[in-house]
């Protein structure tokens, strides 16, 4: 017992030392992005004026929204699941304990890698050259993209899985693939629906803004309108956007529901999920039909290799503010100041969001807030930042927080609906306050799923850094963007190597912080 108080000691401040590094990690990025809080307050006035310009809607344009959104909505559909699909087989081949073999589980897993380091909107892009402008594009992006997550997302919970029934069949002279679908399959499934839901929502907006790069939907019109500044259109259009997302919201929160109840799924209830999800996948592989690929297109595919195999080494070990170096520590630095920013102002704003700390309507409406900041796009709040800040890096960590507001707030206020409400009723029993409850009895239970949450968005933005190149908000994205669209692909494969190696770095670093 005497060594015990030293030990805990020790681990205490070990927390608290890695937290100080944090917190100096996030001044210097902060610092390396100029950000000025005082720039902030003195053009606080420019925010509002291309939100202004949006509402009221443009409401006699709501016609040539529907079959965009449409399309828009298939898209996200057939790419989720082509993209779950795939995602299902290779994370079984993922997991050392169902396939025995850790060469191929080695290499599988790092070409995974390899596929989530790649911004969706750089593989929109890529299969733009090859198979045309049109939706052929962007089913093809977000079904790799959904490919990348969902195969991470699913091995990493088979890795967590207990084999022993398992084991036991395959002793008793059951088939290994039989025993797999008899013991592990009903058991993960439900969190596979959960996390092919979660993709959907995501990639709803992913297909948004893929029309930048000619892939079809609705983001071929949103990006013709903000080009033109005819915002009230773009009010509209963010608006039917705004109501899909809402729906999905819905959906995956009746889904979630059904599936934590960890029911028995009937017979024909089984069928009739086996023929929704063959029919998203007819949606997304019919949208191949009508591939245009242009007649260079095997050579701009070669070119894109032969950029990435042989790259612009001059970029690569430029020093200078041009040079890859300084552009992935600019990238990194938006990243982890914006996600610092969003992710401690979505703390006591999720309290808001959650059934379990707040009064009903106070979390309807926050949620419905929340869901109103996830629908606008990065390029918009790109434009918005920029008119305070100027280009650069600065206009990206506000977008980037923005961003991480939106979606960390969400990931908390879930965390805390799941939170154990026998000690709210303890502490309220005993007379508490509710920050005394908040503080002693949810706190210390959901602090680490907050921090892996942040994490994980950290990890998000280092991506989606790259879609912030379109309005020149800063960053790796920038550049790269800009010599892919000008086929330039020595330049360009310098780029995407300095991107995969940060993205890599931090998807390393984030895994070893959730893993504690």
């Amino acid at each position: 017992m005497k060594g015990f108080q030293p030990m805990q000691n020790k681990k205490k401040y070990a927390k608290r030392a890695r937290l100080c590094m944090l917190l100096f990690l996030v001044v210097v990025s902060l610092w390396l992005c100029d950000f000025q809080i005082s720039v902030l307050i003195k053009r606080k006035g420019q925010l509002g004026v291309i939100l202004g310009q949006m509402f009221p809607p443009d409401v006699s344009y709501s016609g040539k929204i529907v079959k965009p959104l449409l399309e828009t909505v298939c898209m996200s559909v057939g790419g989720t699941a082509v993209g779950a699909a795939f995602a299902w087989i290779a994370a079984i081949f993922c997991c050392q304990k169902v396939t025995k073999r850790g060469k191929w589980t080695f290499f599988l897993r790092t070409v995974i890698h390899l596929v989530r380091a790649i911004p969706v909107l750089v593989i929109a892009l890529a299969a733009s050259f090859l198979l045309g402008v049109g939706a052929a594009a962007g089913v093809t992006a977000i079904a790799l993209f959904t490919f990348g997550i969902l195969s991470k997302m699913t091995w990493e919970q088979l890795d967590c899985m207990d084999f022993h029934v398992m084991e036991a069949l395959c002793a008793a002279g059951n088939g290994r693939a039989r025993s797999f679908l008899r013991t592990i399959v009903p058991e993960m499934m439900p969190e596979f629906v959960s996390n092919v839901l979660y993709a959907f929502e995501i990639n709803v907006r992913h297909a948004s803004i893929l029309g930048y790069v000619g892939a079809g939907g609705l983001g071929i019109l949103l990006n013709e309108k903000i080009a033109w500044r005819e915002y009230a259109k773009v009010g509209m259009i963010l608006l039917f956007l705004y109501g899909v997302v809402l729906l999905v919201e819905m959906l995956n929160q009746s889904v979630r529901k059904k599936l934590s109840s960890r029911s028995v799924i009937a017979g024909r209830k089984k069928v009739v999920i086996a023929l929704i999800f063959l029919a998203a996948l007819f949606v997304g592989g019919s949208e191949f039909f009508e591939i245009k690929a242009p007649e260079k297109g095997g050579a701009i595919l070669a070119g894109i290799f032969s950029g990435f195999l042989h790259p612009d080494w001059s970029l690569v070990f430029n020093i200078t503010k041009n040079g890859v170096p300084w552009l992935m520590l600019e990238t990194a630095a938006m990243a982890a100041g914006g996600t610092a920013i969003g992710a401690a102002l979505a703390v006591p704003f999720s309290f808001l969001a959650s059934k379990t700390t707040s009064h009903p309507l106070v979390c309807t409406v926050a949620r419905l807030i929340l869901a109103a900041v996830r629908t606008i796009p990065a390029m918009i709040y790109g434009l918005i930042f920029i008119r305070v800040t100027g280009p650069g890096a600065f206009a990206g960590v506000m977008t980037l927080a923005v961003l991480s507001f939106g979606m960390c707030a969400k990931m908390f206020s879930q965390v805390l609906d799941h939170a154990d409400s026998h000690l709210l009723e303890a502490f309220s029993g005993m007379g508490c306050g509710w920050f005394a409850k908040i503080k002693y009895a949810l706190w210390p239970g959901v602090k680490k799923a907050f921090f892996s949450g942040a994490f994980y968005r950290f990890d998000v933005n280092l991506r989606d850094a790259s879609v912030l190149g379109l309005v020149g908000a800063g960053g790796i994205g920038t550049p790269l963007l800009f010599s892919m669209n000008g086929y330039l692909w020595e330049m360009a494969g310098a780029y995407l190597i300095g991107l995969i190696v940060m993205v890599l770095a931090a998807d390393a670093l984030s895994s070893r912080v959730r893993g504690e």
